[in-house]
């Protein structure tokens, strides 16, 4: 997980990809995904978040992603 990544190499910055597998559940789950990863990487100064499309994600999936990282104020609360 990418929280125990963080505590293991404190004086690494982290590159994740959004998983391939979650976008094919649809934005919701996408969303919730997006939602979990924000709630583990703290004040993500140290993270960097890819997300490929390469014409395989739909514009609804990126759409709910965009929006979940544009509105997240870190860390990420239960608010």
């Amino acid at each position: 997980p990418i929280g125990e990544a963080l505590a293991a190499w404190p004086d690494k910055a982290i590159w994740v990809g959004f998983p391939g597998p979650v976008y094919a559940q649809g934005p919701e789950p996408a969303r919730q995904y997006a939602r979990e990863l924000l709630a583990q990487i703290g004040a993500g100064d140290r993270v960097a978040i890819a997300m490929s499309t390469e014409n395989q994600v739909s514009n609804e999936n990126l759409l709910a992603l965009t929006d979940i990282l544009e509105r997240a104020v870190l860390p990420l609360t239960t608010a």
